[in-house]
């Protein structure tokens, strides 16, 4: 399924659903910059896109370490604001602030 993903982007770069495809692949595959990165670029074709602005907040939450905890944060809090009932980003959002709780408070950059 890759293969034929990554097949359809080269005849159509922006092709915003085999982009979302393949990110939710690399997701599961735990290719998690991969996933990132694809989450991204459906974004940038559609920035209001709630499914990968999820699943790139949550690509990026292991990416903690070398990003700010404040920028994941922001991700979550935008899917939240558009979608205040969605039961998948609040469950993930409540993992994240158990998480990173302390690097919240502490206002780690």
């Amino acid at each position: 399924a890759k293969d034929f993903l990554k097949m359809a982007l080269v005849y159509d770069t922006e092709h915003r659903d085999s982009y979302l495809a393949l990110a939710i692949l690399n997701y599961s595959q735990g290719a998690l910059d991969a996933a990132a990165y694809n989450f991204g670029r459906v974004l940038d074709f559609e920035p209001s896109n709630l499914e990968a602005l999820l699943g790139r907040a949550l690509s990026l939450e292991a990416r903690v370490p070398h990003l700010s905890v404040e920028s994941v944060q922001e991700i979550y809090l935008k899917v939240l604001q558009a979608d205040p009932d969605n039961s998948q980003a609040l469950e993930a959002y409540a993992s994240f602030l158990i998480r990173w709780k302390d690097d919240l408070e502490g206002g780690r950059k």
